[in-house]
Order: C-alpha cells, then sequence, then structure tokens
C-alpha cells in the first residue's frame, strides 16, 4: 500500500459546491468505462436439459456490511432508544432497525431522491434532506447515532465528528464503519481518508487517534471482511464528557 502525506478533502476538491454536487448527483465514476467493440455473436443452438423443482436451490441471498453490523450491534440495545442514521440513503439500515423494534429512528441524507423512498422505512421520523456537516436536530437529541462507510466521505470530517458528538446524549452511542485498509487513489471518493488515517497501516491507531481529538472514546474495535468489495473496521464509541473539569467541547480546543 502506499503511505499518502496527510491531506485536506479541499486538496481534492477545492470547491465545496463541487464536492455536494457530485455526493448528489452521484457523478463521480473512479475508472473510465471502455465499451467494449461490438462482435456478431454465433449462434448456438439451446440445449434443453429437464430439471426437477426438488433439485432447485433458491440462491442464498447476502447480507451487505452495513446489516449484519446493526444486527450484531444493536441486538442488546433498548428498544426505546432514539437513533439517527447519518446518510441514511434509501432507508436500508432505518427499516432493519425498524423491524428490531426502534420507533424511535430519523435519517439524515443529501440526496432528495434517496430522502423521498425513507418513508418506506416505515419508522417515527423519516428521513430529513440535510448537509451532514450541519446536522438539523438540537443539542443531546439521540441516544445513538451511525454512520456506515459516510465519515470518509466527508469535506470536513472533524466538523461532522463534533456535531455528532453535540447530538449525541450523555450516555450515547456512536457506531461506525469504515473501509480498512483504504488505498485507491490520490483522486479517490473518499477524500477524508488522509485526515482520518484509513489510508495509513497502522492497526488502526491514527483513526482512534482521530476519534480521540473530536470528542470520543472507543469502546469496540474489530475487522471484518466485508462484503462490500473492501475491507472495513466495525467501530463503537461513548462520548466522553468532561476535560478539565468541565463539560469537554472539542471545537474550543487550541
Amino acid at each position: 500500500m502506499t503511505y499518502y502525506k496527510v491531506k485536506k478533502p479541499s486538496d481534492l476538491i477545492p470547491n465545496y459546491l463541487d464536492y455536494v454536487r457530485n455526493q448528489i448527483e452521484e457523478s463521480y465514476v473512479p475508472d473510465k468505462i471502455i465499451p467494449l467493440a461490438k462482435h456478431l455473436e454465433p449462434k448456438v443452438e439451446p440445449i434443453k436439459i429437464e430439471v426437477h423443482k426438488s433439485d432447485i436451490k433458491p440462491p442464498e441471498k447476502k447480507m451487505i456490511d452495513n446489516t449484519r453490523f446493526t444486527l450484531d450491534k444493536f441486538k442488546n440495545v433498548e428498544r426505546n432508544k432514539s437513533i439517527l442514521d447519518c446518510a441514511c440513503g434509501g432507508g436500508g439500515q432505518m427499516q432493519e432497525l425498524r423491524k428490531m423494534g426502534f420507533k424511535n429512528v430519523a435519517g439524515i441524507e443529501l440526496s432528495s431522491k434517496f430522502v423521498i423512498t425513507t418513508k418506506n422505512a416505515n419508522v417515527a421520523y423519516g428521513g430529513v434532506k440535510a448537509d451532514m456537516h450541519w446536522v438539523p436536530f438540537k443539542d443531546e437529541a439521540f441516544d445513538c447515532v451511525t454512520s456506515f462507510h459516510t465519515i470518509e466521505h466527508s469535506y470536513y470530517p472533524a466538523k461532522l465528528l463534533q456535531e455528532f458528538w453535540r447530538v449525541i446524549k450523555p450516555k450515547g452511542r456512536l457506531f461506525v464503519i469504515l473501509p480498512y485498509p483504504d488505498s485507491g487513489h490520490e483522486n479517490d471518493f473518499h477524500v477524508a481518508k488522509y485526515m482520518l488515517g484509513t489510508n495509513i497501516l497502522d492497526q488502526g491507531k491514527s483513526v482512534i487517534k482521530f476519534f480521540e481529538a473530536n470528542g470520543f472514546y472507543l469502546t469496540i474495535s474489530e475487522r471484518s471482511c466485508g462484503l462490500v468489495n473492501e475491507p472495513v473496521m466495525w467501530l463503537q464509541f461513548r462520548k466522553r464528557l468532561y476535560k478539565r473539569g468541565k463539560p469537554y467541547k472539542p471545537w474550543e480546543d487550541n
């Protein structure tokens, strides 16, 4: 793996509006797809094979990494807890939480088309269109925040974690999935990886240090092979409450 110098997302995408446009339109394409030349397909007579119904095995349905994480980490969480799903997409994980018995679930998502589909998640609050760097909820509104394959896309990762810190209750938790190791190229869509440290092969120590610098302490760290084209880290944090005898506000640090 190549070790990169620490960079800011603005070094890759100088204009924040361009970053937002890419996120909304999903216009980023890491590699150009070169169309294959058209060739005449030879005519082949199909072979008829008789198959008994009893011999047909239904295809196994693969469970995506996010769902595995949700089922595993939330199985012992009290069902009356309030949860915010950051970058909730179409509400898939919100729906999984609903199936598990959680009713107080909200989501934020930048794409309008995804926000509309969150209505199908059948949860109390549904999805809200918002930029994740400015979470539109009051202080200490949620018991838990989930961020699955999100923070590595952040333009202001420290600001995002501080927003999580703000909306999480004093005894609340932050659940995170991050790609690790996150290699890719310098024009990678994971613009925050240089600040997060997910591109550094140090067993995730740089990643944990970044979270600790922004108001959280680690409680659980696991590595998962993942089913989403890349290895990932499963992380669980608690909100750090006090520093030097007063309520800890990481954005006030010098």
